[in-house]
C-alpha cells in the first residue's frame, strides 16, 4: 500500500490501475494520497491494544501451541485462541488490558 500511495503521489501510477491491483476501493487510494500529501498518514499502525504485545517468541510459543492442538485433532474456536493469549499473558505477567471477567483476550 505504502509503495501505491507513493507511486500514486509521484503521479508514475493512476487511482484506477492502483486500486485494481491492490484490490482497494478507489476512493481509499485517493483518499490516503491526499493525507500522505499533507503528511498526516503515517506509516507505522497506530497502537490500539494499549501497549500490550506479545514478544516474538512468546507468539511464536503460542502459534506452535495451537498448531499442537490442532493436530492432536482439537477443534479450536476463536474464543478458544482468545482464553489461549489470555492465559498466556498472565502466567507470563506480561502487561495487558484483556478482559479479567471473560478471561479473554481481545478479539483483534
Amino acid at each position: 500500500m505504502e509503495g501505491a500511495i507513493e507511486e500514486l503521489s509521484f503521479g508514475r501510477m493512476g487511482y484506477l490501475l492502483a486500486a485494481k491491483s491492490l484490490y482497494v476501493p478507489q476512493s481509499t487510494l485517493e483518499s490516503r494520497v491526499i493525507k500522505a500529501r499533507t503528511n498526516q498518514l503515517t506509516s507505522e499502525k497506530a497502537a490500539t491494544n494499549g501497549g500490550m504485545y506479545f514478544p516474538n517468541h512468546k507468539k511464536k510459543e503460542l502459534v506452535e501451541h495451537i498448531l499442537l492442538l490442532e493436530s492432536r485433532l482439537f477443534g479450536l474456536t476463536l474464543t478458544d485462541i482468545r482464553r489461549l493469549a489470555y492465559n498466556l499473558g498472565n502466567k507470563n505477567k506480561l502487561n495487558h488490558n484483556f478482559n479479567d471477567e471473560t478471561q479473554m483476550a481481545r478479539p483483534d
